[in-house]
């Protein structure tokens, strides 16, 4: 009975410690796979939603102006309208546009 109280308390009892610390992490390490699953998937639909945000983020780029002299250049163009009484109803900033220049007119008239 003492070899039996003995081997209990020396090899089994630690062994059960053991496990019940290893049944602990391993529902800690389930619990954070869950976790991480769950983030994976709000990830997957934001990803699939990406073509959207980018469109509306493009849409944006071309409203908001890139250069950071477009409040000064409003500021200006307001300065001298009131100088000389004119009113601006509206400014719309565009990507600068291509002059198409006439060729000379090889014969030398006018045209």
């Amino acid at each position: 009975m003492l070899l039996l109280l003995a081997s209990w308390l020396l090899l089994i009892s630690p062994k059960r410690a053991d496990a019940a610390e290893l049944q602990t992490q391993t529902a800690t390490q389930v619990q954070a796979n869950l976790t991480l699953r769950a983030k994976v998937a709000t990830l997957k639909v934001a990803q699939a939603g990406m073509p959207v945000q980018e469109a509306k983020l493009a849409d944006f780029t071309v409203k908001v102006p890139g250069n950071p002299q477009m409040p000064a250049l409003i500021r200006q163009l307001n300065a001298i309208a009131a100088k000389t009484d004119v009113e601006i109803d509206g400014v719309t900033p565009a990507l600068p546009a291509g002059v198409v220049v006439a060729s000379p007119n090889p014969h030398g008239c006018g045209g």
